[in-house]
């Protein structure tokens, strides 16, 4: 059952897919306090974690102006797609259904979802079902909730002690390292284009200097390295 996640680009388009689908059925969605994640779930860091223009379709990322035209972020369809969880067609359910591909659970979401709430967002008439846990309503053998399931542990061959993490876990610390990577490098480009600067605005600096081949060479080498790093 485990899921291959250790890829960012792949991770993160998987995530997108999810999330579009669910965003497809907004409405039909469970309102945030209908969800409980896990207490150690911090929405606002995750989001932070993820490009600028991930949330921004190919086709309108163009069309983009500014970034005050991003879209409005729907949480509870970021929160069901990190988790593990897209949406059926609206022509199989009426009502609107999540389902998981891992382990075919099927949720009707209409039974999660608080039946009336006044426009200060207050319940006054709860859902049928208190609340969605959406990592307890995995089967028990799914990766997104099970990490033996996603880490396949108990393989005699593995011999060291590894941390176990469920695969929402994974695409958590994925997006996070991901989100370090990217952020190093803007560092390491900023840092080389300040040398760049400061070595041109020195006195006697010729910009178009003809190097000889060793100088050519050393300089190759150089960026060799660089890109090794």
């Amino acid at each position: 059952f485990k899921l291959p996640l250790s890829h960012a680009p792949t991770t993160r388009q998987a995530l997108r897919e999810r999330y579009d689908a669910l965003f497809s059925i907004s409405d039909r969605l469970p309102y945030m306090h209908n969800l409980h994640p896990p207490e150690a779930f911090d929405l606002d860091t995750i989001i932070q974690y993820l490009p600028k223009d991930f949330f921004i379709s190919s086709t309108v990322r163009a069309e983009l102006a500014s970034p005050e035209a991003l879209p409005e972020i729907n949480c509870a369809a970021l929160t069901m797609a990190l988790f593990g969880w897209t949406a059926r067609p609206e022509t199989k359910i009426r009502d609107g259904a999540a389902v998981c591909e891992a382990c075919f659970r099927t949720l009707g979401l209409w039974l999660f979802k608080s039946k009336d709430v006044n426009e200060a967002g207050e319940i006054i008439r709860p859902a049928t079902i208190n609340y969605l846990d959406p990592v307890d309503q995995h089967r028990e053998y799914c990766p997104w909730k099970n990490a033996k399931s996603q880490n396949g542990s108990g393989n005699a061959r593995n011999s060291v002690q590894t941390l176990e993490l469920a695969a929402w876990q994974i695409v958590i610390r994925v997006l996070k390292n991901d989100y370090g990577l990217r952020e190093a490098g803007k560092g390491i480009e900023d840092e080389k284009s300040r040398a760049a600067a400061d070595i041109i605005s020195r006195p006697g600096h010729a910009v178009d200097r003809n190097y000889d081949d060793e100088d050519a060479e050393s300089i190759r080498e150089e960026k060799d390295k660089e890109r090794w790093a």
